[in-house]
């Protein structure tokens, strides 16, 4: 009995062995190595059900211990591929299929291990894209794309608070609005336009109370930038800035916000303000002219007193304080009156050309301060007349 209980073990020893080895011939033929390059190396490897069907597909870099990239498959349809691009042994891109058509590819941008960008697909055309641009764990931008995959609209949280703060409008790929909450309170409070994906204005709103009262132009020629202000928001702009490559070049203000300039302003390359035009005495034009020297003193005025676009009065300076006057009082473009002034600004002489020949007729010296200077008129007793 112990001896037919010995050859029955046996023999089921015998069939178990027979079964592992005709499994493993099963197994040997559900998979098949390939060197596609013909370098004597594999480098894929296609895993097959029973009946031939590939379920996977293994990639290698130089050799099999190397997996370059995984592709599955359902009912011999592509549904998952995963990538080691870095080749440092793990899978940073994952790309998931639905009837061979990319529904989502999730990235691992940085090769930390966590994948931070995600990108959908419908048709094989991106439809929209998360971005985790610091790599903390959130996905800060948000990109829309129109029907032929272009860039619709993209959606930024700068300051990781899970709220967007900056959107970017896109036409055809080319940008067209940018719009920003600068002080998070989830309201737009600068807004920049494009045109053709070229800046051609910039809004601000800096007091937040939803006007915005700072507009920024860069199409202007020939002007780099042209900045106006209204502060009170009745569309006419206090002051204007114009700005060349160098910088500031030109400043107007209209300071009885009637909409006119009464007051412009010319800056040289350094910044310094050499030229000075105001609206004097209710001039509807900018009719007296002031140039200054490097120090930013006076040197010289000019006033168009009758408004006939030329000036009739002349004012010189010496270490910004005035020293003499010409005035033409017959509007023929010439001086017919000239005062001297001492250094308290006070008027010394005055000289007239009574025949219009524009040779002084008569003077007068002044030897205490009768008058004093201001518009350039003189004010004296005993003045001759002519």
């Amino acid at each position: 009995m112990r001896e037919k209980t010995r050859m029955n073990r046996t023999a089921a020893c015998v069939f178990c062995i027979l079964i592992f080895i005709a499994g493993s011939a099963v197994a040997a033929e559900n998979r098949a190595e390939q060197d596609t390059n013909h370098d004597s190396v594999i480098d894929q490897i296609a895993i097959m059900d029973d009946q031939g069907t590939i379920l996977r597909l293994e990639l290698y870099n130089d050799g099999p211990d190397r997996l370059a990239a995984v592709q599955y498959y359902t009912n011999k349809l592509l549904t998952r591929v995963e990538k080691d691009t870095n080749k440092d042994g793990k899978f940073d891109v994952i790309i998931e299929y639905k009837a061979e058509d990319r529904i989502i590819e999730r990235q691992d941008v940085n090769f930390d291990g966590v994948f931070d960008r995600e990108t959908r697909y419908k048709g094989m055309k991106r439809t929209l894209m998360k971005e985790d641009l610091d790599f903390n764990g959130q996905m800060e931008r948000i990109t829309g794309f129109d029907p032929p995959g272009e860039v619709a609209k993209i959606d930024v949280d700068t300051n990781a608070d899970g709220l967007a703060d900056e959107w970017q409008t896109f036409k055809q790929d080319c940008l067209e609005l940018v719009e920003k909450d600068r002080n998070h309170d989830k309201k737009v409070d600068l807004k920049i336009v494009y045109i053709e994906g070229e800046k051609q204005r910039l809004m601000k709103d800096e007091d937040r109370n939803g006007y915005f009262e700072i507009t920024q132009w860069f199409d202007r020629k020939p002007w780099t930038v042209v900045i106006e202000t209204d502060a009170d928001g009745d569309k006419l702009p206090e002051s204007i800035w114009f700005y060349t490559a160098e910088g500031l070049a030109q400043k107007d203000v209209d300071e009885n916000k009637n909409g006119r300039v009464d007051r412009r302003e010319y800056f040289d390359v350094r910044g310094r303000l050499i030229k000075h035009e105001e609206a004097a005495d209710g001039s509807a034009a900018l009719n007296f002219v002031w140039f200054y020297d490097e120090s930013g003193n006076p040197v010289r005025a000019e006033k168009d007193g009758n408004g006939d676009g030329r000036p009739d009065i002349w004012y010189y300076y010496n270490d910004g304080r005035l020293t003499s006057v010409r005035e033409d009082t017959r509007g023929d473009g010439s001086p017919d009156v000239w005062e001297e002034y001492d250094g308290s600004e006070i008027i010394t002489r005055q000289s007239r050309d009574l025949n219009g020949d524009g040779i002084p007729d008569v003077t007068k010296e002044f030897t205490k301060p009768d008058a004093v200077s201001g518009s350039g008129t003189v004010d004296a007793q005993d003045d001759p007349e002519p």
